[in-house]
């Protein structure tokens, strides 16, 4: 059984029959099966742990198997790449000057990385985490999107007032889009017709183009000095952010009609959405939070508090975990999105640091004394097996650190 309300400590507002959380300090056991069922779920947010380091992280970037999260570090001018299940950095990739953010390509072969401080885009091979190419675009690019095809990669170039689109066959600029002031923000329709352009002006509007044309086929308005956008991937909703407003407008990407513009945090720049289109995460850099959207209702249902200065946000396939990186000596963190609860931690200091990885043990003991069997949980995977649990059954978590910790667990009670 599922649920939907966040775990927020304290106190907690999920049902008392199938869920419990509590904090312990060192390992215990802090939790004891009220009666015969399923442990379907365990969270732990610990408050101490061996970060990976990177780079000072602005934008993410998954690989479409999830196995790998790329940490674009903007201070460092360089690429982090991370093991998804370890949360360990396996390898570092040199790029342009001041990068921001990425795409990689449909069939998971190429990143392609906007270096803003440059003026160019870099190509990784994702199979070798060598740079095979580097492309000259506008001056002050900023983000960039790759057809749903495979065959084309637009880039905003701000002070330009331009997009390049690069043919991603040849690694060539093969056409320039003019007359669009201080573009900023991409994305691509899931039906590979349009890309929709940011113009990140006081009197903010998006502009629609058509991509067999690589003309501008309609603009709608939204707030002020917008920046990051999107299409739901069902392709029905455009969800831009407002900089300058801390708000994000709900825009029909039929009609272009506006719909709602929703309240978030202070200075919003990134925006993710999960792959089932139900809910729409934003990064609030100056708020240090994470605004997490339900597109049923179109109102923020939670507020993930990170650290200020948050910019780049990524999900995993599966939608089960969202990755948020920070600006400068800020963080990188790990969140699970059943529980809003932080699963990964990250260091803070003068150098900036990536995701823990802090071995775990879940033990559990029949009538507090036997163990019956123990299970190795990572950090990034805390679905498990479905395990048959007798009332009375206690719940041990051996972190092999100091606490505290914070715990939860989802069961499906039969009796």
């Amino acid at each position: 059984m599922g649920f939907d309300a966040p775990i927020i400590f304290p106190p907690i507002y999920l049902p008392a029959d199938n869920f419990a959380s509590g904090t312990q300090i060192g390992n215990g056991a802090p939790f004891t099966m009220p009666k015969n069922g399923i442990l379907k779920r365990l969270s732990i947010n610990n408050a101490t742990g061996v970060a990976a380091k990177v780079g000072a992280q602005w934008g993410l970037v998954l690989s479409p198997g999830g196995q790998k999260i790329y940490s674009i570090n903007n201070g460092a001018n360089t690429v982090s790449v991370i093991n998804s299940a370890t949360n360990a950095v396996i390898a570092t990739i040199a790029v342009g000057a001041t990068p921001t953010f990425g795409a990689i390509t449909p069939d998971g072969k190429f990143l392609y990385v906007v270096n803003q401080g440059a003026g160019t885009v870099s190509v990784i091979n994702l199979g070798t985490n060598a740079v095979v190419a580097t492309i000259a675009v506008g001056t002050l690019p900023t983000h960039i999107a790759i057809t749903p095809d495979g065959l084309y990669a637009y880039v905003p170039n701000f002070t330009s007032g331009t997009v390049s689109v690069i043919t991603i066959a040849t690694n060539t600029v093969t056409t320039t889009i003019i007359g669009l002031a201080s573009a900023w923000g991409i994305t691509a329709s899931p039906d590979n017709l349009y890309m929709y352009v940011s113009l990140q002006v006081a009197a903010g509007t998006v502009s629609r183009i058509a991509i067999a044309t690589n003309t501008v086929t309609g603009t709608f308005n939204v707030g002020v000095n917008p920046g990051a956008i999107l299409i739901t991937p069902d392709g029905l909703f455009i969800y831009t952010v407002n900089q300058g407003a801390g708000t994000v407008t709900v825009t029909d990407a039929g009609s272009l009609a506006l719909i709602k513009t929703i309240v978030v945090g202070s200075l919003p720049l990134a925006i993710t959405s999960a792959s089932d289109s139900s809910k729409i995460y934003v990064s609030n850099n100056s708020s240090g939070t994470v605004s997490v959207i339900s597109t049923a209702t179109l109102t923020v249902v939670a507020t993930l508090a990170i650290l200020t200065g948050v910019y780049g946000t990524t999900l995993t396939p599966d939608g089960k975990f969202l990755y948020v990186s920070g600006g400068g000596a800020t963080n990188l963190a790990v969140y699970d999105t059943l529980t809003n609860l932080r699963v990964g931690n990250a260091l803070t200091g003068v150098a900036p640091y990536g995701l823990v990885s802090v071995p775990v043990a879940v033990a559990f003991v029949p009538g507090q004394s036997v163990i019956n069997e123990i299970i190795p949980v990572n950090f990034t995977s805390t679905d498990l097996t479905p395990i048959e649990l007798i009332a009375g059954t206690k719940l041990v978590i051996f972190t092999g650190i100091v606490g505290p910790i914070q715990w939860a667990v989802e069961f499906a009670g039969t009796a």
